[in-house]
């Protein structure tokens, strides 16, 4: 099965960080975003097979990219995580298809296995067990 990629879009590098580090080690390939401006451009070039993507961004929010990204008939069915600290922001979500929206703090475990559910896939480290 070939490694499938993921974009990770976040203004906050550290974050991006502990996300790509965490995913590689799961046996994702990761490509990166600072904002949703960005995120829609490497959609396009990058073609990843799903997306994370944070809510609150300077030049385009989460939102307004996810909506860009929904447009294009050859992105509109990439699966994507919304990510945000603030719950509420779901409901803004809830019109765009594909998108499940994770808030903030989550257990990174939680993160891995909702993306293998997504992608239908099942990665293994750490010695064997599912992370």
């Amino acid at each position: 099965m070939p490694i499938k990629k993921i974009l990770i879009v976040d203004d906050e590098p550290a974050i991006v960080d502990i996300l790509s580090a965490r995913l590689k080690a799961a046996g994702f390939e990761i490509c990166t975003a600072a904002d949703g401006l960005e995120a829609v451009a490497k959609v396009k070039s990058e073609k990843p097979n799903l997306i994370i993507m944070d809510v609150l961004m300077p030049k385009m929010t989460g939102f307004e990219a996810m909506k860009k990204i929904r447009e294009n008939p050859e992105s509109r069915g990439i699966p994507a995580i919304v990510i945000s600290a603030r719950g509420s922001m779901k409901d803004y979500f809830n019109d765009i298809t594909g998108v499940e929206f994770l808030p903030k703090p989550y257990e990174p475990k939680d993160l891995v296995h909702r993306i293998e559910l997504l992608l239908g896939t099942k990665t293994v480290a750490d010695g064997g067990r599912v992370v």
